[in-house]
């Protein structure tokens, strides 16, 4: 039987894990760790944490995200009675012991914008001079956020923190969209779903719940949340179509009835500078996160004007010899290359990596705006066979041989097309993230801005 005299373990030692270890050890307990890397172990050890496999007696197992709920340590915590969650409920049941702090949680989840909105919300609300505080999943780990904090905590959560919750309770939930990833972990669409779907269960009549209802699971999912008698407001948000009672965009114009009484805030165009009508489903899902928290309006518009996004997400770089190149390394799924293709009229297009087995005919649709592709890494060919009969299609081995020769291609052009870096791929073939598969696009285009000089 578990109790909380036992120690309490972590299993993995990657970004999330070391933050629960620590977290776990300023807050008193022992702490076990279990990674399956020999690197992760010699981490942990390195940090001062015993390192064992798991096993009872434990208080808890908090398990990092990646980690799928089929490994064994964890199936053998089930049958012994240990709990198991992750760093979101450890961040939960941190807050709970400590009443007193006047702090309000926003969780924002969904397949695609996830970053991007959760950045959106934490500028908007800067702007408003709100405190807050923003990471999770990306960025800084919910466990090493400022704690107390008198303010706002904007909460990223993918679908793997969310399958672990068991009490995690957001003042405010949003979800901006539903598509299809992570199958090797959830093994079914509707697990996947489900777990998205459990960033509202613990919500009350007095929470928010915001959804999207681009997307027909979103759609369901509203439906399936206002039938609840003791669940939270529902506000639906729209970058198509009128919402009453929600914030959504109609014909270019932001909108916002939150309050009741349609207000027209201003043209889209005008208010976001950041590309893409994707971008207008994160702006609208951030306006109402803002909003309900307390943000004015007017403060609200003008700091949306001045919101430039994040890096590795359709980030501008500097243009060589005319060349524009636009680096969107965070595209590792279909959809995420789809909104980012539909930006432009027609592009230089490198991607690849490894895939995730989805159907490509998002892409191959907007085939008319690819110039040319040039496809790298372990489902290069899997790109290359889908475009061959679409666009002039190169393959390559590495990303930078890609680039060099997408340059080289657009330069020709005029007026040039832009480069899109925009893999629909995961990185993990050549790469350790999104984020050094972005760093490593940049250095290339620095490598050719130097050659050109």
């Amino acid at each position: 039987m578990a109790t909380a005299h036992h120690p309490a373990g972590v299993l993995g030692f990657g970004r999330t894990g070391a933050s629960a270890a620590r977290a776990l050890a300023a807050s008193g307990h022992t702490v076990v760790v279990w990674d399956d890397a020999a690197a992760g172990r010699r981490a942990a050890a390195e940090s001062g944490f015993a390192v064992r496999e798991l096993a009872p007696p434990l208080a808890r197992i908090v398990a990092s995200p990646g980690v799928a709920p089929a490994h064994p340590q964890l199936q053998a915590a089930a049958r012994a009675g240990i709990p198991v969650w992750g760093d979101i409920d450890e961040f939960s049941h941190r807050l709970a012991q400590d009443p007193a702090t006047a702090s309000t949680v926003i969780g924002v989840t969904g397949t695609n914008g996830k970053s991007s909105a959760v950045a959106m919300i934490e500028h908007l609300l800067r702007a408003c001079g709100r405190s807050c505080a923003a990471g999770g999943n990306l960025g800084t780990p919910a466990l090493d956020l400022p704690h107390p904090l008198d303010g706002v905590y904007v909460l990223e959560l993918s679908s793997f923190q969310l399958a672990r919750c068991r009490g995690f309770r957001p003042d405010v939930a949003l979800l901006l969209n539903i598509g299809t990833d992570h199958l090797d972990w959830h093994k079914t669409r509707s697990a996947y779903v489900a777990a998205k779907e459990k960033i509202f269960r613990m919500q009350r009549p007095e929470d928010a719940a915001v959804i999207c209802i681009d997307d027909v699971a979103g759609e369901r999912v509203r439906e399936r949340l206002a039938a609840r008698t003791d669940g939270p407001r529902v506000i639906a948000v729209s970058a198509r179509r009128p919402c009453p009672g929600g914030v959504w965009v109609e014909d270019g114009v932001l909108c916002d009835d939150l309050d009741g009484g349609r207000s027209a805030i201003g043209l889209i165009g005008s208010l976001l500078q950041v590309p893409g009508r994707h971008n207008w489903q994160n702006a609208v899902a951030a306006w109402a996160a803002a909003r309900l928290v307390g943000a004015p309006p007017d403060d609200l518009a003008a700091a949306l004007a001045d919101f430039r996004g994040l890096p590795h997400r359709l980030e501008a770089l500097e243009p060589v010899a005319g060349v524009a190149f636009i680096n969107d390394s965070k595209a590792t799924n279909v959809a995420a290359a789809a909104a980012a293709l539909a930006c432009f009229d027609r592009v230089c297009w490198v991607a690849g990596g490894r895939g995730k087995d989805e159907d490509l005919d998002p892409l191959v649709a907007l085939a008319h705006r690819v110039d040319a592709g040039f496809f790298f890494g372990e489902d290069g060919p899997v790109l290359e066979a889908a475009f061959a009969t679409r666009a002039p299609v190169a393959r390559f081995e590495r990303m930078d041989a890609a680039v060099t020769s997408a340059f080289a291609r657009a330069r020709r052009g005029s007026p040039p097309p832009p480069v899109l870096l925009s893999p629909a791929c995961a990185s993990y073939d050549q790469f350790a993230d999104f984020e050094a598969r972005g760093a490593a696009f940049r250095a290339v285009v620095e490598a050719i801005a130097r050659a050109e000089a």
